[in-house]
């Protein structure tokens, strides 16, 4: 439940549509309980969508998390 908690929170900080897809299931990226019905467990394929004003940032921005495994990232924010 954390990865989901952690996903939300990014893509909550956008104006942009976010969504995240497993097989032919879409769901919004800005919801948590749409995040859970993916029953997404580790090593399972996911598909990233975003569009809209700030979607390169907020593509950007999940893969770091992804890449990371959701562990929480230590330097402030750069400006």
């Amino acid at each position: 439940m954390v990865p989901c908690s952690q996903i939300v929170q990014l893509a909550r900080n956008t104006d942009c549509d976010v969504s995240i897809c497993k097989s032919e299931q879409s769901v919004d990226a800005k919801n948590i309980f749409d995040l859970l019905t993916l029953s997404a467990e580790r090593g399972t394929q996911l598909i990233i969508e975003a569009s809209g004003e700030g979607a390169a940032d907020i593509m950007e921005r999940l893969v770091q998390l992804f890449d990371s495994n959701f562990e929480p990232n230590d330097e402030p924010p750069s400006n």
